[in-house]
């Protein structure tokens, strides 16, 4: 059994129990769990066990802790409890989203429209602006990050999340993990002071982050090529952003502005924080209820294997048969519509040598008719019948003798079953 697997079912802090895996990241393992005695889900993120023993990463995780704990926006996630595990692991408790990420919502969707991509980094920049608030630097906008989930009403609601590599003021100025020359976030996003390895990192790599973000949700392309993190960190370092007007001519000037100010390679020709960048897009930004995305069955930890994969369908189609054949023999017995009798085809007169050749008379043979049947109720009972006017099984099972002789149409009794 792996480490993702053995945690399912444990109950964690006394009150979360586990119950299935939800997301793997670079430092994490994310679980939905539920409170025992509340019944409330929460989202439960494990440090991974190969990471415990590296003190970096102990530290960037107390770090996303504490930097979350202390901001209280509807556009931050909240983390309602942190602790650790018998094991050593630490985990952290977030409340539980049911959406998509900026980043699987441009994938599926592609490049979004000018309003509802400057909405979501509206919004976005709210929570990061709470962050600066609070003296937190995220150091990691991107994407994957940026969490869209909805409202009562249906519109969107973004949430920033993962401050595993925050700033905290003074908290970093002793720790070797912001040391001259080191690099933390993802390439992409990075703005140039990043990029170079800077110490002196403040809110406004956040602002580029953002901008960033927002090139590419309405041009599905980010501001600066590369084939590989290197080749996209010396672009950043040594090159201004692509414009955007070369791949989205025709978005409003005032709109390709503040993209570009956003990117602004020196810090100070950025806008001077995240507030001002919303402010800025509030006149594109439009709140409206876009479509959800598609509901999704969560996928067992154990994958089938290609051969049973392949053997699905047929297994499938076999056990609607089943199905079906099990309905048709568990459906009750019916009798038989009553078969009307066919008229006999009219003969010809006899001639006069036929009715001198007919010495016996014909014989008439009595057929029950459907259309007007002996009524059952009055008839007498035989001896040893059944009540309800059934007889018994000698009776009713007795052939009829003269039915094969008869030469005019049969008519079947509608009162017996067994016909």
């Amino acid at each position: 059994m792996s480490a993702t697997e053995a945690r399912l079912g444990q109950t964690v802090g006394g009150k979360y129990r586990i119950l299935r895996f939800l997301a793997a990241g670079g430092m994490g393992v994310v679980y939905e769990a539920q409170h025992v005695h509340l019944g409330r889900r929460f989202a439960i993120k494990f440090l991974r066990p190969e990471l415990l023993r590296k003190r970096e990463s102990l530290v960037r995780f107390q770090r996303e802790a504490q930097a979350a704990d202390a901001l209280e926006s509807e556009n931050v996630t909240a983390v309602i409890d942190f602790g650790i595990v018998a094991d050593g692991s630490p985990y952290l408790v977030m409340e539980y989203l049911v959406g998509e990420n900026l980043g699987r919502l441009l994938a599926r969707e592609g490049p979004l429209p000018l309003e509802r991509a400057s909405e979501l980094v509206l919004q976005a920049s709210h929570g990061v602006q709470a962050a600066h608030a609070a003296g937190i630097v995220h150091r990691d906008l991107k994407p994957p990050n940026l969490f869209a989930c909805r409202r009562e009403d249906g519109t969107e609601l973004v949430k920033v999340l993962d401050f595993g590599v925050a700033k905290l003021g003074t908290f970093d100025e002793a720790n070797s993990a912001t040391r001259t020359g080191s690099v933390l976030g993802t390439p992409a996003y990075m703005s140039p002071e990043q990029a170079r390895g800077e110490k002196n990192i403040d809110h406004r790599a956040d602002v580029y982050a953002l901008g960033a973000i927002l090139y590419e949700l309405v041009s599905g392309q980010r501001p600066h090529p590369g084939d590989s993190p290197n080749a996209i960190l010396h672009h950043i370092s040594t090159q201004p952003a692509v414009p955007l007007e070369a791949i989205r001519p025709t978005l409003p000037r005032a709109f390709l502005e503040i993209v570009a100010r956003a990117l602004a390679a020196q810090p100070e020709q950025r806008f001077p924080s995240a507030e001002a960048l919303a402010q800025a897009l509030a006149p594109f930004a439009r709140r409206a209820v876009w479509p959800a995305p598609p509901l999704e069955v969560p996928l067992p930890l154990v994958q089938p294997t290609g051969s049973a994969r392949a053997r699905l369908p047929w297994v499938l189609a076999i056990a609607g048969i089943a199905v079906v054949f099990t309905l048709v023999l568990m459906r009750p017995p019916h009798s038989d519509p009553p078969v009307r009798s066919l008229p006999a085809p009219a003969r010809p007169p006899p001639t006069a040598q036929q009715q001198s050749s007919e010495l016996v008379p014909p014989v008439t043979m009595a057929v029950a008719s459907a259309e007007a049947p002996a009524p059952i109720a009055s008839a007498p009972r035989r001896q040893g019948e059944r009540p309800g006017g059934r007889p018994p099984e000698s009776i009713r099972r007795a052939p009829a003798k003269a039915t094969a002789a008869h030469s005019g149409s049969v008519t079947f009794d509608q009162h017996n079953p067994y016909n």
